[in-house]
């Protein structure tokens, strides 16, 4: 497996809480990726949003899986940010309180546990973000 990416993970304040990397190669003929994350993680180390610093001083943040698709929003001009571990990742009510007054999109992948994602989200958003959109592709 090759490092195709290296995602920092920060506070508020912009300090490192921990890199994400992102392994890519061919294992038994087909695509795979893996990622590790350091420092290891415990159960008291937090989980900030991606990109956190940029989706605090955003008016309009975009959800979607994973770290890569964030990385192309923000190379397309737009805020985005996804939770810890994508799809999967749990909502924590300590996001809401940073997509509050925010309008928010959310662009999940098109399978069920995107449409679970989306639906994650949104109801984590219930009350505190301005608007919330669902983007279905």
């Amino acid at each position: 497996m090759e490092l195709t990416a290296s995602y920092r993970y920060v506070d508020e304040n912009n300090n490192l809480v921990f890199t994400k990397h992102r392994y890519e190669g061919i294992e038994d003929g087909k695509r795979k990726k893996t990622f590790r994350i350091e420092p290891k993680l415990d159960e008291s180390t937090p989980r900030p949003l991606y990109n956190l610093p940029e989706v605090i001083a955003s008016d309009t943040v975009v959800f979607v899986e994973g770290c890569k698709d964030v990385e192309t929003l923000r190379s397309m001009g737009f805020c985005g940010t996804t939770t810890f571990a994508g799809s999967s990742g749990l909502w924590m009510a300590d996001y809401s309180r940073y997509l509050t007054n925010k309008n928010v999109v959310i662009i999940p992948d098109n399978d069920s546990p995107g449409r679970k994602y989306a639906e994650t989200i949104k109801s984590g958003l219930a009350g505190y973000a301005k608007s919330v959109k669902v983007v279905n592709l």
